[in-house]
């Protein structure tokens, strides 16, 4: 995954978090700031809020101060929007691979279907209905897969779009623009609704998150 770089929105949203943890707790001055190098220590593994590596260690953080703050609606809430974020991005990769492997639906499922048993034995089942895919997962493998799928869709982005960025980006597909060797791939833009609208569903414990 590409390194973590904190926006000035994460330093207002961790800061104003943080604040409403610490007034309920009825800490200050050298309490609030021992508080809040205790929680970037037990949630992101590090002593300050420049240092935190990953948005999910960001994400554990806020989940934290909601937590501490007594907002436990607003933790339930920020807990499922991680989900559906992850769903999301796992939703996009899958079919970004897809693109640049210029599968079919078939094809796609028995390689994700290896994908998921060789590198992760198991914890997910991956299969089809008509014209759409179902990737349900456990809890212990969601953020596991998405890295994978990280890892390969890199790879292929390297190979086939050398000098583009490597992040994710769900307004773009990749179109084949040789339908005989499939080793030229152009870029189109797409909107930013268009892979939320295609028929692919990720599941966690059997709900659906994307």
């Amino acid at each position: 995954m590409s390194a973590f770089k904190l926006s000035p929105a994460h330093f207002k949203k961790f800061f104003a978090t943080m604040n409403r943890a610490t007034a309920s707790l009825g800490l200050r001055g050298e309490a609030a700031q021992g508080y809040y190098h205790m929680v970037l220590k037990e949630c992101a593994h590090c002593s300050s809020i420049k240092t935190i590596a990953s948005a999910k260690l960001f994400d554990d953080c806020i989940l934290r101060f909601t937590t501490d703050a007594g907002d436990y609606a607003r933790a339930i809430d920020y807990e499922q929007d991680k989900l559906k974020r992850c769903g999301y991005v796992i939703k996009v990769m899958c079919y970004q691979i897809m693109q640049l492997k210029r599968l079919t639906l078939t094809n796609a499922r028995a390689y994700f279907d290896g994908v998921v048993h060789q590198s992760m034995q198991g914890g997910a089942t991956f299969y089809s209905d008509g014209n759409s895919f179902y990737l349900d997962f456990t809890e212990s493998r969601l953020h596991k897969f998405l890295q994978i799928l990280d890892t390969h869709l890199r790879k292929l982005k390297r190979k086939h779009f050398p000098t583009f960025p490597l992040g994710f980006n769900d307004r773009v597909r990749y179109v084949s623009a040789d339908t005989t060797t499939g080793e030229l791939f152009l870029l189109e833009d797409v909107d930013k609704s268009y892979y939320a609208k295609l028929p692919f569903c990720v599941r966690f414990h059997g709900q659906n998150i994307a």
